[in-house]
């Protein structure tokens, strides 16, 4: 071989040094790769931690609020079981304080109807006497 021939084939394959400077600047590429890789899912990990964070915090939220609204409708419900009962209570008091107002009246209605019937009786009885008087006279 001549010694071009030999200067050609040592271009054409390179040399342990070259390939190994190759593979170290593939590795420090793949390496880098990597690690921009790792740092976006990285990144990603905390947004979606940061979500499910928000999240709990609005579940807790809607939980304490239906509670709320719970405890409120037994309130409620209470209130307008007490009304009822002071509606028919006060209806009762109503009907007995009528009853014996009526009681009370019809009493003194037929008090004062047998008293005018008395006045009435006397006052006849003295219109005959005058009556009987100027009679005899």
């Amino acid at each position: 071989m001549s010694h071009k021939q030999n200067n050609h084939q040592d271009n054409a394959t390179p040399r342990k040094d070259e390939t190994m400077d190759g593979n170290a600047a593939v590795l420090d590429d793949v390496q880098e790769a990597f690690d921009e890789q790792n740092s976006v899912e990285d990144e990603e990990n905390a947004i979606i931690d940061k979500q499910l964070s928000d999240i709990d915090a609005l579940t807790q939220q809607l939980k304490d609020a239906e509670a709320q609204v719970e405890k409120e409708k037994k309130e409620y419900l209470f209130l307008m079981a007490e009304f009822d009962n002071f509606r028919k209570r006060t209806g009762k008091e109503n009907q007995i304080s009528s009853a014996t107002h009526q009681r009370a009246c019809s009493k003194d209605c037929s008090q004062s109807s047998t008293t005018s019937n008395a006045d009435l009786r006397q006052a006849r009885n003295s219109k005959i006497r005058l009556r009987s008087a100027k009679a005899w006279s």
